[in-house]
Order: C-alpha cells, then sequence, then structure tokens
C-alpha cells in the first residue's frame, strides 16, 4: 500500500516539473490558440469502463480538468461520476500545420453509485494518466486515459476496499469564442474592446490650390536701404 503511494507522488512531481518548467522554457512553448481550434470549454462522449459524457475546461496549455458521467456498460441501473485535475507536458508538435501530441497526468476521483435490490456506493481515488490530440483551428480532440484507483465501497453485504484500473477514450468538441479570440481578449473568450478608427480628416485641408496660383510671401527692402 505505502509503495503504491510513494509511486503516485513520485508521478506527479516528476510530472510537475517537466509539465511547468522554467520560465525561460514556458515562454518558448506554444500558446493553446496555436495548437487547437474553438473554445476553452468543449463537450463530447467517452466510452470504455464508463459510457456517456465528457466535458473539459482548458483555460491554458499546461492546465486542465475533466468531467466524466456515464454509466459502466456492464450495469446500466449505475451512475459514474470522475473529476480529476490535467497537467499537461509540453506538446509534440508535427511540422506546421500539423497535429499536437498532449501527454497528461493527474489527481483523478471517482465515485459510483448502483441502484436496485443492491444498493452500492462506491468513492475512490487516484491518478490519470492520458494523451489527447489536437489540430490547429480544428475544434476537436481526441483523447484516451487510464486510471488505476484505490477505492471504498459501502453495499448491503458490508463494506470492502479495492484497487481498479479504469481506462477511457473518446471525443470532445470545442465550443464558445475560438482560442485564438480569447488570447486577445482574456482566457474565457471575452470579446476584445474594438480599435478605433482615426477621425476623419478635415475636407477643407485636402483640398489642393488651384492650378497656376502660388502664395509667395511680400518682399523686404534690405536692412539700411529705405525708399527715397
Amino acid at each position: 500500500m505505502q509503495l503504491w503511494w510513494r509511486s503516485a507522488v513520485s508521478v506527479v512531481g516528476v510530472a510537475c516539473v517537466l509539465g511547468v518548467g522554467t520560465p525561460a522554457e514556458a515562454k518558448t512553448q506554444p500558446e493553446i490558440s496555436e495548437l487547437k481550434g474553438g473554445g476553452p470549454v468543449s463537450l463530447g462522449v467517452v466510452g470504455g469502463t464508463t459510457n456517456g459524457v465528457s466535458l473539459k475546461v482548458w483555460p491554458a496549455r499546461a492546465h486542465g480538468i475533466v468531467l466524466h458521467v456515464g454509466a459502466a456498460p456492464t450495469v446500466m441501473n449505475s451512475l459514474s461520476v470522475h473529476l480529476s485535475y490535467r497537467l499537461h507536458f509540453p506538446p509534440i508538435v508535427a511540422p506546421s500545420p500539423g497535429p499536437a501530441l498532449h501527454f497528461q497526468v493527474g489527481p483523478a476521483f471517482r465515485s459510483r453509485l448502483v441502484f436496485g435490490a443492491a444498493t452500492f456506493a462506491e468513492l475512490g481515488g487516484g491518478i490519470v494518466i492520458g494523451a489527447s490530440v489536437t489540430v490547429p483551428d480544428w475544434p476537436v480532440e481526441f483523447f484516451a486515459e487510464v486510471q488505476p484507483t484505490f477505492a471504498g465501497s459501502v453495499s448491503t453485504p458490508g463494506t470492502g476496499l479495492g484497487l481498479g484500473v479504469e481506462g477511457v477514450g473518446g471525443v470532445r468538441i470545442s465550443f464558445g469564442a475560438t482560442a485564438k479570440e480569447s488570447d486577445e481578449s482574456t482566457v474565457w473568450g471575452t470579446a476584445a474592446p474594438a480599435e478605433q478608427d482615426p477621425p476623419p480628416a478635415d475636407p477643407a485641408t485636402e483640398e489642393d490650390a488651384p492650378e497656376g496660383t502660388e502664395e509667395t510671401a511680400p518682399e523686404t527692402a534690405p536692412e539700411g536701404d529705405t525708399p527715397e
């Protein structure tokens, strides 16, 4: 048990170092607006050990929050909820304008309820390890992930503890303001104030003087000479 948790903490620690990096390295990483289209919120479907809907909030390239809500394919009278934080490693980007591969890791929590004669409730936590693919200007994210979880359960026969591994995959569609528009204003897509056009020039100053006429300064007599 202790060995498993020590390994989990080590993985998260290494992810924090590699995912965040130094300030100089962070400046060289592409922005999220260069790697995907659409806004910071995406919604889609997830399938595997949990079938249902998937929601992701991805306000910055290195940070995101994912929520899966659904049911196990073999237990339709159940409800499963997965909530996790994602720390994204620097992406592997194909030659422009190619797709980008995002590896990610983070803490995850899971709850499960089974309704019926044998009521069952489970709550657990663990680590999610996943990968996703995005394409510049495409509001689509393809993803796959595994989640080792240590959970405790309460049911009619009694209580129990156990370690399990779940795996899911799916696709999400981003909506809202485009990522590029979000970067130009705020991370949530608030429209930036429009640039004001310069005031129109005065028409009177743009009119040319009539041809053949020139304004000349009056001649003045040299100093010391006076007319007789």
